[in-house]
């Protein structure tokens, strides 16, 4: 069993693995294989570790990976590379057996792996593995104080066994109650081992964001660095964005980690160089990247507008694709569309403003413009605490500024636009005739080939040092808010959310193609969640509950079930035990369950009636 917590022993995990990828890569032809879930936290924790090893001079290639199945076939293909020794999972991995799979490979292969998500697999942790080091940084189970059933799952009950042999004789009757009390004791301990280790796989959600996890491992080896700071601050909003972290977790988060480390960087700004540590000190192991000069950009902590890509679009445009705004004054009505335009009179905004590009509003509103709503935003049902969000600003430097609308971009900014980039499709796959659809192989070929441009552009745009990218990441953004909150405004419409004692759910047919993508869907769910619940103007009795958004992906004759809890419901993901229960009830049911987040599944087309039916009478 390796095991090494993150934040313990100034980032002596970060190193050691450090150490061992460095001497397993000291011949040219030695690579080292990244496999990076294709979500926001596997690219900033990508982009940080490449940054890494191109300092310790490793050579290293990184590899998206969607689901279980792509980490198994990056398996198979290192049964005829003897090249890679050493493999570095990023938010992905934990829940498949790695040995098994190290052992079908050979004996010179180490994986390390870095996953927030739970439950690990006890295989991962079992104390019969050598060969997989789990990182671990889980502050929530900590502060429970909760551990993994390690010891219960590799426990043998040869001894049991071996007792009630010795024990088969016809015992006296002194004997015999010795007997049944230890018969007694034994079955009670396999009964606590049994339930310990249920509750361990029933028990779903999201630890540490992997990139904070890797921005701490660094910190503690070697000044911070903005550039891992900010790529730290991009994967925990998007924690956030996406509904896996509650905002009062970010907050502290933010506050307590990130603030205090931008706080250390901009009182060292002049020191560049390694820190001298005795033996880890050699300049080739300082994990963090230089420190970004004023030149390339500056970084700062503020509260900034919680608008959707605001700086970058019209105000208006921004308010009607904002959840909070879109809740709070009902937007889908009338009444709601005349208090939006009674609140720009109050505050003074003129439509030459809020209708354009926030770049070519007059100076003056501009730099006002957060004064305008906390002064005016109360009576209209704004709050301080919702309207506002603490979080990174990052400055644009003169090359980047070419044909862009702002000088800045928020970490907010780059979550919307990451996540639009990882849901984009491609030309082909959707001209793909009917005949091709059909083919299985064929659409998971283009797939692929989608997932890993779409990867690789994001990877790219999320540094902003990119004005190509960013320009059409900012379109992107801008689309896909349109796609969501249209869609949801046609469920709200349609009446097409249904309850049950346990959730809600709704079901979509004819959905456009970019929610063919669990990360697209599960915005969706969190707008509905936002604007129907926990941001309505007017809370009624209607209480928050775990959200189930079922969409029809045609192109693969099946439907895409993703389970949004909101973390004011639970910390908890409530759909992954539902869905396995499921499972294990209709076992005829076709489906393929192999996201990495367990509140995703594709049910097929012709069995999602039943899959619904059987779901609603579980809960």
């Amino acid at each position: 069993m390796v095991i090494r917590n993150v934040r313990q022993d100034n980032g002596r995990a970060l190193l050691e693995m450090l150490d061992h990828l460095r001497k397993g890569s000291r011949s040219a032809e030695v690579t080292v294989r990244i496999l990076a879930a294709a979500d926001h936290d596997g690219i900033c924790a990508a982009k940080m570790l490449s940054t890494i090893l191109n300092r310790t001079f490793v050579k290293f290639g990184v590899w998206p990976v969607m689901g279980n199945a792509d980490i198994k076939d990056q398996f198979e293909k290192l049964k005829e590379d003897s090249e890679v020794q050493s493999m570095v999972l990023l938010n992905c991995g934990a829940s498949i057996d790695l040995q098994k799979h190290l052992e079908e490979v050979g004996d010179h292969v180490k994986c390390f792996v870095i996953d927030a998500h739970r439950p690990v697999l006890l295989e991962n942790l079992s104390k019969h593995n050598q060969r997989v080091v789990v990182l671990d940084d889980d502050p929530i189970a900590e502060a429970r104080g909760e551990r993994a059933p390690v010891e219960e799952f590799d426990e043998s009950d040869a001894s049991n066994s071996e007792d009630d042999k010795e024990n088969e004789d016809d015992p006296n009757e002194s004997e015999l109650v010795k007997y049944q009390k230890r018969r007694l004791d034994r079955q009670a301990r396999l009964r606590r081992k049994r339930r310990r280790l249920r509750e361990h796989f029933l028990t779903s959600y999201h630890a540490m964001p992997v990139a904070m996890s890797v921005f701490q491992m660094a910190r503690q080896a070697a000044p911070p660095s903005p550039d891992f700071l900010w790529l730290a601050a991009v994967a925990l909003l998007g924690y956030m964005d996406v509904g896996l972290m509650s905002e009062h977790q970010y907050s502290r988060l933010a506050w307590e980690e990130l603030k205090e480390a931008l706080d250390s960087a901009n009182s060292g700004l002049g020191s560049t160089g390694p820190t001298q540590t005795g033996e880890d000190s050699d300049e080739e192991r300082q994990p963090a990247a230089p420190v970004r000069s004023a030149e390339k950009g500056r970084l700062r902590f503020e509260s900034d507008l919680r608008l959707t890509l605001y700086k970058h679009w019209s105000l208006e445009e921004s308010m009607m694709h904002s959840a909070y705004v879109y809740g709070t004054f009902e937007l889908h009505r009338d009444v709601g569309v005349r208090t939006l335009k009674c609140f720009f009179a109050t505050s003074g905004l003129v439509p030459s403003d809020y209708t354009q590009v926030f770049r070519h509003m007059s100076a003056p509103v501009r730099t006002s413009l957060r004064k305008l709503f906390a002064e005016h935003g109360k009576a209209y049902g704004f709050t301080e605490n919702r309207i506002f969000l603490d979080q990174f600003v990052q400055d644009l430097n003169v090359v980047q500024l070419e044909n862009l609308n702002q000088l800045q971009v928020s970490s907010s900014d780059v979550v919307h636009i990451i996540i639009s980039m990882l849901c984009g499709s491609t030309p082909a796959l959707e001209a793909a005739s009917m005949a091709e659809q059909k083919d299985h192989s064929a659409v998971n070929r283009l797939e692929k080939e989608a997932m890993w441009d779409n990867f690789y552009r994001a990877y790219d745009a999320v540094m902003c040092d990119n004005p190509s990218l960013l320009r059409q990441g900012i379109v992107e953004a801008v689309d896909m808010a349109k796609a969501v909150q249209t869609l949801a405004r046609q469920i709200r419409d349609t009446k097409a959310m249904k309850a049950t004692k346990r959730f809600r759910w709704c079901k979509i047919d004819q959905p456009p193609i970019i929610f063919r993508h669990p990360l697209a869907v599960r915005k969706l769910a969190m707008w509905l969640s936002q604007t129907l619940y926990s941001f309505k103007a007017q809370q009624g009795s209607e209480l928050e509950r775990p959200l189930l958004v079922v969409v029809r992906d045609v192109i693969r004759d099946a439907y895409l079930c993703v389970g949004a809890t909101p973390p004011s419901v639970s910390d908890q993901d409530e759909f992954g035990s539902l869905f396995r229960e499921v499972f294990k009830k209709n076992t005829s049911l076709r489906y393929c369950y192999d996201f990495f987040d367990k509140s995703c599944i594709e049910v097929h087309a012709d069995d999602i009636d039943r899959f619904l039916t059987a779901l609603k009478l579980i809960s």
